[in-house]
């Protein structure tokens, strides 16, 4: 970056000079890093936009649009002169004032984003146009430009995850670029003659400000985390609070003990016993009576549900990232203080199909909860799904539970809608009650069932019956429709 710079500050600011320039390894080196950088900035805006910020359906397309549009904004020829810059300024001051509000403050942490990845991306590709070479050396710029596309991609796709902790990647990339566009800042576009040394004064100010308030950002970021992996299925981070332990899959809460006094194993957040999955592992205990509980878990998280666990019961996990069983091992205590609990590796669904070929688990409640962040895991929540969980269950009054909320989808009128195909008995059980002395947490579940006389026993029998919506369509393993899903509370970001 510095050698960029410094051969950005040595050419003219002649167009048509540099058009005639022989194309040197220092202006390769210039057109490669130009190209670089937006690319690199569109995948770390994407990343942290939908695995840190808010994993929306869809929501990548955003990037990927205003990627594309300052491409062609600046082949245009609308970057020219001191246009650019000024609403790079602009968009900074306006944008970094929103870095860091509130986890609900999605709306504004969006606009945050996007506008400073826009204002940069036109920014490198508005200098990329002016360094563009004559007509007949266009075929070796544009492998030149292709080639730093390729090289932006590979960085922040293959090398960012592997060496940077933490969606950090896009900070480091901003401030890059907002480096850059500092010390290219056309100053004499706005300031007489005479200003020209203060101008550079001016500048090295607001680059060491940068620098400074990335650092804060990158401080706080980090701030409270006493473990911090990341690898293909996402961030997970462990925080401590006073005697609280939380495990975080990016922004989602994924379970919180307390690890002092005599509530220690207490079921919190979203598996207190007021919760859907609390009252189905209550229910089915008034139906077995002393008899020991088989329960299986697509999900493991903290392990929060095996604080259910009585000495004689056995609890089977199934978890698709290993580092999550170590986790619930190592900083938390409610997996080992079952004794007869083991943990599964590898995909819910498919291990589920390998165990009925083998001979079925033979459940009494099997619960769903595997959701990574806010991210729809479509092939579990389809008919076919439902089906095979079903024939896991010991006899008809089994239960199977499926953990359904969500900030942006709903998604229990896709599990009733099943069940009505099925002609499964079922419950929709919102469970709104949040207290911090249980440490519960607001959930949603849906409770199915083969038998209507599950639903009778205290546990459910408060519990009204779902309306179920008539447009409703059925998810089977050929179809689904995640955006038809997404609620209109979604479009309200930014006054959450």
């Amino acid at each position: 970056m510095a050698v960029l710079m410094w051969h950005m500050r040595s050419v003219t600011a002649t167009h048509e000079h540099i058009k005639n320039e022989p194309i040197t390894w220092m202006r390769r080196g210039v057109w490669l890093s130009l190209a670089a950088l937006p690319v690199a900035l569109m995948i770390a805006t994407t990343q942290r936009m939908t695995q840190v910020i808010a994993p929306i359906p869809f929501l990548w397309v955003v990037p990927l649009a205003l990627y594309l549009l300052s491409f062609v904004l600046a082949f245009e020829g609308w970057g020219r002169g001191g246009t650019v810059p000024a609403l790079i300024a602009l968009f900074a001051a306006s944008s970094f004032l929103f870095l860091d509000v509130g986890v609900y403050d999605i709306g504004k942490q969006l606009f945050s984003n996007l506008a400073l990845f826009f204002a940069g991306s036109l920014f490198c590709h508005s200098l990329l146009y002016e360094y563009r070479p004559l007509g007949h050396q266009s075929a070796i710029y544009y492998v030149w430009v292709a080639l730093g596309g390729a090289i932006g991609t590979f960085a922040m796709s293959i090398l960012a995850p592997v060496y940077v902790r933490d969606f950090l990647e896009f900070v480091f990339i901003l401030l890059a670029v907002g480096v850059l566009a500092i010390a290219l800042f056309p100053a004499t576009t706005y300031i007489r003659d005479e200003f020209h040394k203060n101008a550079r004064t001016l500048k090295m100010v607001c680059a060491f400000l940068a620098i400074y308030m990335v650092g804060q950002f990158v401080y706080m970021q980090t701030e409270g985390a006493v473990y911090a992996s990341r690898d293909f299925y996402g961030m997970i981070k462990v925080y401590e609070y006073n005697e609280l332990r939380s495990l975080y899959h990016g922004t989602t809460l994924h379970g919180t003990q307390r690890m002092t006094g005599e509530m220690i194993l207490n079921p919190t957040t979203y598996y207190v016993p007021t919760s859907g999955a609390g009252r189905a592992i209550l229910a089915m205990r008034e139906v077995r009576g002393k008899q020991p509980l088989d329960v299986g878990v697509v999900g493991l998280g903290a392990g929060t549900l095996a604080g259910y666990c009585r000495k004689s019961d056995h609890f089977s996990f199934y978890e698709i990232d290993p580092r999550v069983e170590k986790l619930a091992r190592e900083r938390f205590t409610y997996l080992n203080a079952c004794e007869k609990s083991e943990v599964h590796i590898g995909d819910g669904r498919l291990l589920l199909v390998a165990e009925l070929k083998e001979g079925s688990k033979q459940y009494d409640v099997l619960l769903i909860d595997a959701f990574s962040d806010d991210t729809v895991p479509v092939h579990l929540l389809t008919k076919e799904a439902i089906e095979l969980y079903f024939k896991h269950l010991r006899d008809d009054n089994g239960i199977v539970g499926v953990h359904t909320s969500s900030r942006y989808l709903e998604l229990s009128p896709v599990i009733m809608r099943i069940a009505q195909e099925l002609g499964l008995s079922a419950r929709v059980v919102s469970d709104d009650v949040i207290s911090d002395e249980s440490e519960g947490a607001s959930s949603v579940w849906v409770v199915l069932s083969k038998n209507q006389k599950a639903f009778v026993t205290p546990q459910f029998v408060t519990i009204p019956e779902f309306v179920m919506p008539t447009t409703t369509p059925l998810w089977t393993d050929d179809y689904a429709n995640v955006f038809g899903t997404v609620t209109f509370s979604m479009f309200k970001l930014w006054t959450n």
